[in-house]
């Protein structure tokens, strides 16, 4: 797993370089240029049209949720995870103003 770690840690630090070189290069113009180009998607009559940059941004978020989302030890209901889980903690979490439990 941290083989795969490292590949994406060096496939983002080389990317991120690209783009410094790319914007403050004398492609610069270019490079602006292109983040600003219109993206559309249409469906039916719904039209929904916005710059590239932001459409790479809200996939960028949404999966970077999932992924945090999909990683959160107390997120899953299983046994062997040190962390109680959410449909768990509310029942083995006792109040000094709970009364006593047969």
């Amino acid at each position: 797993m941290l083989e795969s770690e490292t590949k994406g840690g060096f496939l983002l630090f080389f990317a991120a370089l690209l783009a410094l070189f790319l914007a403050n290069g004398p492609w610069g113009a270019a490079y602006f240029a292109l983040r600003e180009v219109p993206v559309g998607l249409l469906v039916g009559e719904f039209a929904l049209e916005k710059p590239l940059v932001l459409w790479v941004n809200d996939l960028l978020m949404a999966l970077f949720f999932l992924l945090v989302g999909l990683g959160c030890p107390w997120a899953s209901s299983s046994s062997s995870s040190p962390w109680p889980s959410w449909t768990t903690w509310g029942r083995s979490w006792s109040s000094p103003f709970s009364t006593p439990r047969d």
